[in-house]
Protein backbone atom coordinates (compact mmCIF):
# COMPACT_ATOMS: atom_id res chain seq x y z
CA UNK A 1 0.00 0.00 0.00
CA UNK A 2 1.36 3.50 -0.68
CA UNK A 3 2.51 5.68 1.80
CA UNK A 4 -0.41 9.53 1.38
CA UNK A 5 1.18 12.48 2.17
CA UNK A 6 -0.59 15.25 2.12
CA UNK A 7 0.65 18.27 -0.44
CA UNK A 8 -1.45 21.13 1.63
CA UNK A 9 -0.84 22.11 5.14
CA UNK A 10 -3.17 24.42 7.14
CA UNK A 11 -3.00 26.85 9.33
CA UNK A 12 -5.73 28.80 11.67
CA UNK A 13 -6.44 32.48 11.19
CA UNK A 14 -9.24 34.34 13.79
CA UNK A 15 -12.34 31.94 13.09
CA UNK A 16 -10.80 30.39 9.54
CA UNK A 17 -9.10 27.81 8.24
CA UNK A 18 -7.01 28.89 5.18
CA UNK A 19 -4.78 26.13 3.32
CA UNK A 20 -1.36 26.37 1.74
CA UNK A 21 1.02 24.50 -0.10
CA UNK A 22 5.15 25.09 -0.07
CA UNK A 23 6.17 26.40 -3.49
CA UNK A 24 9.99 26.77 -1.47
CA UNK A 25 9.68 24.82 1.55
CA UNK A 26 13.23 26.42 2.99
CA UNK A 27 12.12 26.43 6.99
CA UNK A 28 15.33 24.55 8.36
CA UNK A 29 15.75 26.00 11.47
CA UNK A 30 12.32 27.30 12.07
CA UNK A 31 10.33 26.29 14.90
CA UNK A 32 6.78 24.79 14.58
CA UNK A 33 5.73 28.00 16.54
CA UNK A 34 7.60 30.10 14.43
CA UNK A 35 6.34 28.36 11.40
CA UNK A 36 2.57 28.97 12.49
CA UNK A 37 3.97 32.96 13.20
CA UNK A 38 5.04 33.26 10.03
CA UNK A 39 1.95 31.90 8.38
CA UNK A 40 -0.45 33.56 10.17
CA UNK A 41 0.80 36.45 9.54
CA UNK A 42 0.89 35.61 5.04
CA UNK A 43 -2.22 34.86 6.08
CA UNK A 44 -3.23 38.29 7.66
CA UNK A 45 -1.39 40.30 4.93
CA UNK A 46 -3.64 38.39 2.31
CA UNK A 47 -6.61 39.42 3.95
CA UNK A 48 -5.71 43.16 4.30
CA UNK A 49 -4.63 43.06 1.05
CA UNK A 50 -0.91 44.09 1.90
CA UNK A 51 2.17 43.68 0.25
CA UNK A 52 4.88 43.16 2.73
CA UNK A 53 6.00 43.51 6.26
CA UNK A 54 8.59 42.97 8.84
CA UNK A 55 8.16 39.65 11.13
CA UNK A 56 10.11 38.91 14.49
CA UNK A 57 9.69 35.21 15.93
CA UNK A 58 11.43 33.21 18.82
CA UNK A 59 14.29 32.46 16.42
CA UNK A 60 14.13 34.03 13.45
CA UNK A 61 13.69 37.75 12.24
CA UNK A 62 12.98 38.83 8.36
CA UNK A 63 10.27 40.14 5.98
CA UNK A 64 7.34 38.75 3.87
CA UNK A 65 6.82 39.95 0.78
CA UNK A 66 3.50 39.35 -1.91
CA UNK A 67 4.60 37.75 -5.14
CA UNK A 68 1.44 37.18 -7.66
CA UNK A 69 -0.87 35.13 -8.25
CA UNK A 70 -0.41 32.03 -9.63
CA UNK A 71 -1.83 28.67 -11.09
CA UNK A 72 0.24 25.24 -10.27
CA UNK A 73 -1.74 22.05 -11.86
CA UNK A 74 -4.97 22.20 -9.82
CA UNK A 75 -3.62 24.86 -7.58
CA UNK A 76 -4.44 28.53 -7.72
CA UNK A 77 -3.51 31.45 -5.39
CA UNK A 78 -1.03 33.98 -4.13
CA UNK A 79 2.56 33.80 -3.83
CA UNK A 80 4.38 35.19 -0.97
CA UNK A 81 7.95 34.81 -0.11
CA UNK A 82 9.85 35.18 3.38
CA UNK A 83 13.83 36.41 3.93
CA UNK A 84 14.41 35.06 7.33
CA UNK A 85 17.43 34.79 9.31
CA UNK A 86 17.84 32.39 11.40
CA UNK A 87 20.25 30.06 13.55
CA UNK A 88 20.50 28.11 10.38
CA UNK A 89 21.27 31.08 8.35
CA UNK A 90 19.42 32.81 5.72
CA UNK A 91 16.72 31.30 4.48
CA UNK A 92 14.10 31.67 1.91
CA UNK A 93 10.56 29.94 2.10
CA UNK A 94 8.16 30.64 -0.56
CA UNK A 95 4.05 29.43 -0.16
CA UNK A 96 1.17 30.09 -1.64
CA UNK A 97 -2.27 30.43 -0.06
CA UNK A 98 -4.77 28.64 -1.91
CA UNK A 99 -7.51 30.15 -3.10
CA UNK A 100 -11.13 29.95 -1.30
CA UNK A 101 -14.49 29.16 -3.26
CA UNK A 102 -17.49 30.93 -1.92
CA UNK A 103 -20.46 28.49 -2.52
CA UNK A 104 -22.49 30.99 -2.15
CA UNK A 105 -21.48 32.10 -5.66
CA UNK A 106 -22.95 28.60 -7.14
Amino acid sequence: MKSFMPYQNFVPYKEEIWSYVFMKPDMFGVSDKDRNHIMWNIVDLHKKDEDSRDIRGDNYEGRITREKSTAMGGLCGTVFEAELETPKGKRKPSVMILSKIDASLN
